[in-house]
This record gives structure tokens, sequence and C-alpha cells, in this order.
């Protein structure tokens, strides 16, 4: 329901401005308003099949299925929702594979909403899902047990005679189906905020994807032994088969080593209680296995690929050669179409990246919350180039519409600051106070929103003089907008300049301007004048109570100047990382410390190069 104290501006702006960007882009439709172009909200008041498993015939995926199950993956990462929930539906009592994609389409939907129906009817097709691969998992088991209970299902039947390897494969299918269900099941939970629930799940998931892979050893195995003397017919099939499956679980096993090492703070308890280990190098190894075999995760294993090349090591180039192959296997994925959006967003290019999000925006029509939270991202662009009027089109669009508290906390902070450009300063107060109720206490971005907000109406309803320009030099920064960023930076200098001692906030401002000047003349590779202004905010260090993120990012900074030199200083970057990982219990603590992280991963390969040509 709209909220009636958030109007919108009553302009055309955007609607115009998507209508000319969706113009330049090749085989983009136009986008018109959503609530025109799909339904009100995407949430079924029940399951439209009636799921009970039947009687099945036990085989291991002939090609058929597998061109079956590899079209629902795709319409799935094409976000064609309703596409590919409509073309797995028949087979959802038949087929745990269909079954768990059809479990997937909701999983989808429940990532950006907080309607427990969503929610709930994920859990229930996952359920619907794991009993039917339970049933095949049982029936193949090669090593039952001496105490299982009774015959075996009598509702199941082999399609051929279950020789070793037969049984194996069918049982590494049906273990590794479980550990998605599972992996899949922990993230319904963590959306939930049942984060023990979910850690759990998660704990079980990995168990079964071990498991898994041992299956998997013991298939390459007999495959080995029984190749010269086959005479299955079915030979060629399952060899494909296998090959569609490995990419499967070198995806699952990939995301696990690489996810566990690259932990937040925030969430590092739940992975220590439960004894997860993560390894980066054998993570990436995994995902690039996946991303060259002919299996429904290697589009997502080349994007995660992509994105750890561009972030990690600077290798944007790769991350866009992989972006284009994607875009061309597949043009409708909006998907492909966000990691494009952000590869231009973080490249320098902030016009082009709105043309990806307005694109992404259109081929999202039939996710509904997926939909809104692109046009959100799209709005976030306008705020990165100080388009206020755009900005606050959307935002109060997203405040109104959007049901979910996904990004609300920014949304209502950033739309205040708008407001305060457009002369609107009487609407920003009842804005702020809606903060606390949206906002979630393990997000960082939430709690920013919600201690700037707080501080706004403790400060008499307004902005300390010294935000404006800072606030514009930061987005200008974020954009990577550097002069832009430099014009708006020297602007705060007289209004710091004319602080008193006594002001009580004269260091966390100073901690901001300093901490901002380094970031920006290190990007413009005035590595000096960098190193200068960051060690200024770090002498400020006891004095900042407020904006205490500045002291561990200008630690991660200065880090990245001694690695980014003619003559890199690994030891002293590795130091002040070192240093940067003590802090704890500050403002976006998360990304940190995945910056941390990346120079730390950085530097380790660059003492390793360093180390072997000091040996030739």
């Amino acid at each position: 329901m709209t909220d009636p104290s958030i109007r919108n501006s009553g302009t055309n702006t955007d609607a115009q401005t998507r209508r000319e960007i969706m113009a330049d882009v090749p085989h983009a439709a136009s986008c018109p308003n959503l609530n025109q172009q799909i339904q009100k909200s995407s949430v079924p008041p029940s399951d439209p099949i009636k799921l009970k498993p039947v009687k099945v015939v036990v085989d291991y995926p002939d090609s058929a299925r597998v061109a079956s199950l590899m079209k629902c993956h795709n319409l799935l990462f094409a976000t064609k929702l309703a596409e590919a929930e409509f073309e797995c539906s028949s087979r959802v009592n038949r087929c745990y594979l269909h079954a768990i994609i059809y479990a997937e389409v909701q999983t989808w939907r429940s990532f950006l909403t907080d309607d427990p129906r969503v929610h709930n009817l994920a859990l229930e097709r996952l359920t619907h899902a794991r009993a039917m691969a339970t049933r095949i998992l049982d029936y193949s088991d090669p090593n039952p047990s001496l105490f299982a209970s009774g015959p075996k299902d009598k509702s199941l039947s082999a399609a051929r005679p279950m020789d070793p390897l037969v049984g194996r494969r069918i049982h590494f299918a049906a273990t590794l189906a479980i550990a998605e269900i599972q992996l899949l099941r922990a993230m319904v939970y963590f959306k939930m905020e049942g984060w023990v629930n979910g850690g759990l799940h998660v704990r079980k998931s990995w168990k079964m994807y071990e498991a898994a892979q041992q299956h998997f050893k013991e298939v390459c195995r007999l495959r080995a032994d029984q190749s010269a003397g086959s005479s299955d017919p079915r030979a060629e099939e399952d060899l494909a088969t296998d090959a569609f499956l490995e990419g499967a679980l070198r995806w699952g096993v990939g995301a696990f080593y690489f996810g566990v090492s690259q932990t937040p703070p925030t969430f590092k308890w739940i992975v220590s209680a439960l004894g997860f280990v993560g390894n980066r190098d054998d993570g990436i190894r995994e995902l690039e296995l996946s991303m060259n075999l002919p299996s429904p995760r290697a589009p997502l294993s080349a994007l995660v690929v992509g994105m750890i090349y561009s972030f990690y090591d600077d290798e944007h180039d790769k991350l866009k050669e992989i972006l284009d192959r994607l875009q061309e296997q597949h043009p409708e994925s909006a998907t492909v179409a966000m990691g494009t959006a952000y590869y231009h967003r973080m490249n320098d290019s902030i016009e082009e990246s709105s043309k990806w999000f307005a694109r992404a925006e259109a081929t999202t029509s039939q996710a509904l919350e997926w939909q809104q939270s692109i046009r959100y991202e799209l709005g976030h662009n306008y705020f990165l180039q100080n388009d206020f009027v755009k900005c606050a089109e959307i935002c109060e669009w997203y405040y109104n519409e959007c049901p979910s508290k996904s990004y609300k906390p920014m949304c209502l902070y950033k739309l205040g600051m708008c407001y305060w450009m457009l002369d609107r300063r009487d609407e920003i107060a009842a804005l702020y106070k809606k903060i606390p109720s949206v906002a979630r206490p393990k997000f960082n971005y939430d709690m920013y929103a919600l201690r700037k907000s707080k501080e706004f109406l403790k400060n008499g309803c307004t902005f300390f003089e010294f935000d404006i320009p800072y606030n514009m030099a930061m987005n200008f920064a974020e954009g990577r907008m550097w002069q832009a960023a430099r014009d708006e930076l020297e602007k705060c200098k007289p209004i710091l300049q004319q602080y008193k001692s006594s002001f009580k906030r004269r260091a966390e401002h100073f901690g901001l301007y300093y901490y901002l000047k380094g970031l920006v003349f290190k990007e413009v590779k005035l590595l000096d004048v960098a190193e200068s202004a960051l060690q200024s905010c770090l002498k400020l260090s006891s004095q900042i109570k407020y904006e205490s993120y500045v002291i561990p990012s200008s630690l991660v900074v200065l880090a990245d100047i001694e690695l980014s030199r003619s003559s890199p200083n690994i030891k002293t970057a590795r130091e002040l990382l070192k240093r940067a990982k003590k802090y704890s219990d500050y403002d976006f603590e998360n990304p940190t410390s995945f910056r941390i992280n990346k120079f730390l991963a950085r530097s380790k390969k660059m003492k390793k190069a360093a180390a072997g040509a000091a040996s030739q």
C-alpha cells in the first residue's frame, strides 16, 4: 500500500530516461510501469501442483531428461521463472531432478521478499524434492545398512540391471541432489533470519557434497574398469550425464570452499560453530572446472570466476570476456545483464551501467521482486551521479511499491538526502523515523542508514554543513568519477578550516575528509599525496567515535598503495592489513573484510611470484 507521507514528485523524467536508454540497447524492449506489466504479487496462495510422489522407474538420466533439465535451468538463469516452473511442472512427481528446479524457482522468489508465504512454499517444494531424492538414494545404496527396516520401496523399479556402475551413478546423482536441496533450504532459512537452522542445513549440505565427491570418484573408477569391454547401449549417454552432473558437483564444492574462505565477520560465528574450513585456491579451481563442463551450473560458475578475477586481481578484461560470452549464450538473461551493469559501474562508466540495468529490468517480467531491486540499482546509479530528481523518483516508488525490507533503510536515507537537495526538507524527519522499523541488525548498510538518520534527527533535523559536499564527493568517488569527486572535496576544506577545536564533530569530519582524499588520490595514481592524507586520518583514530570505519578503511587503502608501487612493499602491506583485521563493530565491516581478504590474497600471490623470480 502506498505510504501517503511519501508523495511522488509527479514528473515523468525517470520513465522518459529509461525509454531513451532502452532505445540504445540491442534487443531490449520498452519498459512500461511495473504494476501494469506484471501482477502486483508473485505469491501464489498455494502450490498449483499437488506434490505427491508416484511410482517411478529408477534410472540414470538419459539424454532426453538431461535436455529437459538443461532447458529448465537456462530459463531459470534467464529469470524466466514462470516458464521454468511450467516446463518442469509435469514431471515434479516423477523426477526428483525436475522437482528440485521446481523448488529452486520458488527459492529464487524468496530471496527478495519478506513474505512468509513465499518462504513456506519454497520449503514445501524442497521437502517434496528431498523426499523423492531420498527414495532413490535408499533404493540405490551400494552399502545398505544391516539394520534397514523392511524391503525396498515397492513403488520404485529399475529400468535396467543395477550393475555396480549403474547403481553407483544413480546413488551419486541422488546424493548430489540432496546436497543441493539442503543448500537451498539453508538459503531460505537465512532469508527468514533463522540463522541456526540455516547453519545446520549448510552443514548437512556440505556433508552430502563430500559424500557425492566420493561416489563420483567411485563412478570414475568403475567406469575406467568397464570401459574396455562395455556393451551397454547407454554408455555414451551415461558419459554425457556424468559431465552434466560433475559440473554441478564442482560448482557446489567450489562455492563452499571459496565462500567459506571469504566469510565476513558478522557470520564467522556460524562458520566456526559448524567446523567449516575454507580454501580459496581449491574453490577457484573447482569453479573453473565447472564453468567448462556442459552443466546447468556452468553459467553461474563462469560469472563467479569472472567476478573473482575482477575483484581480487583487477583483471577486469577477463570478467568482460566472460560476460560477453554469456551474453551470446543467454541473450535474454537478466542475470548476465545485471552482471554487465555492475561491471560498468565498477569500471568508470555509470551511463553504460544504467543502460544495462534498464535492459535487465526489461527482461525480468516474471520475477517481480528482482525487477524491483534492479530498478532500485538504477536509482542508485542516479544517486552516484548526484542526480537527485531521478534518484528521488525511484526511491519514492521503491519504498511505496516493494514489500520487502531489502534496501529499504538506505532507500529512505538516500531519499532524505535527495529531499534536502530538492528543498523538500520538511519531509525528511518523517522519512527517517521509519528507518528503525525496516533496519535489520546484521546488515551493514541498514545499520549505517539507521545511525545516520538518528544523527540527523538528533541534530535538530538538519545535516551538518560538511555533510553535503562530502556526500556528493563520496557519491562521485563510488561512481569512479574522480575529477568530480576532487572538485566536491575541495568544497569541504573551507568548512573544516572554520571549525573550532571545541566542535564535537571536528575529528570525525577531518577523518572522513582525509580518508576520502586518500582514496581519490590513490585512484588517480598520486600515491604520495594519498599516503599523506591517509596517515593524517590514522592520527585521529583515538578521537574518532562515530565514523570509526575510516580507520580500517584507511589501512586497507594504504596497503593497496604499498602493493601498487613500482617496487611493491609486500611486508608493509601485510602488516597494514593485519592491523585492519583487528578492528570490529564498525560501519561496512563486511565489505571491508572482503577488501582485506582481497589484498591479503594479492600480497600472497605477489610474494610467491617474487620468491620464484629470486630462485631462478
